[in-house]
């Protein structure tokens, strides 16, 4: 079904030095309350965080008021040194915790940080410690962070999901050219996109961008940015209106560094330019260049 998203804050950068873009850095307390007050001021109501960003929802857990209509969104910790056996016990200590730093007896929904961790052999037994959550009350939602359609194809064949957090932006049109966002819809699956703004990269001058980025993206994104200029709007203009254009979507998620960046965006995001624009032209087909994970560690402008 065809319907407006609404925004929602990611908050990643409230709890670590995060983005290849960010030259802010971790914002001190003050800073991190203003971002939250600036959202909570535009009607953001909900609040993506998780288990590993560091001081994130110890600080959501100070600046959030109780109030209803509040949603917020974790996810699960880190799986790699924990014996399979003990996994899923971990996963329930993780999110006790999470509920803690957050000072909720409940959240709107908890996420597998990776949707891999369900694809391993300790899978089936996280997915129903998730499961206990939710029938336990204490989460409304489950679901996972996914990075690409193959994995998230998988994951649908084995599990119910009741939320799902994609990447989409103009660079990365997967999940829409592969139909996989109208399959989610038609399967009653609430859609959070997340980096719409690719770490900042997809607002950047291309000739700025490390060595690291291909000729390919450089050249997506300098036919996005001509096309943008020629429509005598800005990327941030561009970058939302191909995300807010894709009807299916819930929720997108943006994040900022500070109040004014985020009131940029919000504002942007309230008054939508009309931009003629095939936007399929900017995709860049190279997953490694579309993926943050797979960049090197470290990388920054």
């Amino acid at each position: 079904m065809k319907h407006s998203p609404t925004l929602g804050l990611g908050t990643v950068q409230l709890g670590l030095d995060y983005g290849v873009t960010n030259r802010e850095g971790l914002p001190d307390a003050g800073a991190a309350r203003r971002i939250v007050e600036t959202a909570l001021a535009a009607g953001i109501v909900t609040f993506d965080t998780a288990h590993r960003y560091g001081e994130s929802e110890h600080r959501l857990g100070e600046f959030l008021p109780e109030r209803p209509e509040i949603r917020i969104i974790t996810k699960t910790p880190t799986f790699d040194e924990i014996p399979r056996q003990d996994q899923a016990a971990a996963l329930r200590v993780a999110f006790q915790a999470s509920l803690a730093a957050l000072r909720r007896r409940h959240v709107y929904a908890l996420l597998a940080h990776s949707g891999d961790d369900l694809l391993t052999p300790s899978g089936p037994a996280l997915y129903r410690e998730m499961r206990r959550l939710r029938d336990d009350g204490v989460v409304r939602k489950i679901g996972a962070s996914v990075y690409d359609a193959d994995e998230l194809d998988t994951l649908l064949d084995r599990y119910p999901l009741d939320l799902v957090q994609i990447p989409v932006s103009v660079l990365d049109q997967r999940f829409v050219q592969s139909g996989t966002i109208r399959k989610l819809a038609a399967a009653g699956v609430e859609i959070h996109a997340r980096s719409i703004f690719l770490q900042g990269i997809v607002l950047s001058d291309p000739s700025r961008l490390p060595d690291f980025f291909t000729a390919e993206l450089r050249g997506k994104l300098g036919s996005f940015h001509q096309r943008m200029n020629q429509a005598r709007a800005s990327a941030l203009q561009g970058a939302l209106q191909f995300v807010r254009g894709i009807g299916e979507l819930d929720c997108i998620v943006i994040g900022a560094t500070s109040s004014a960046e985020l009131q940029q965006i919000v504002e942007a995001f309230a008054q939508p330019a009309a931009i003629a624009a095939d936007f399929q032209e900017f995709a860049c087909d190279s997953r490694m260049m579309i993926m943050p994970k797979e960049w090197p560690k470290g990388l920054r402008l």
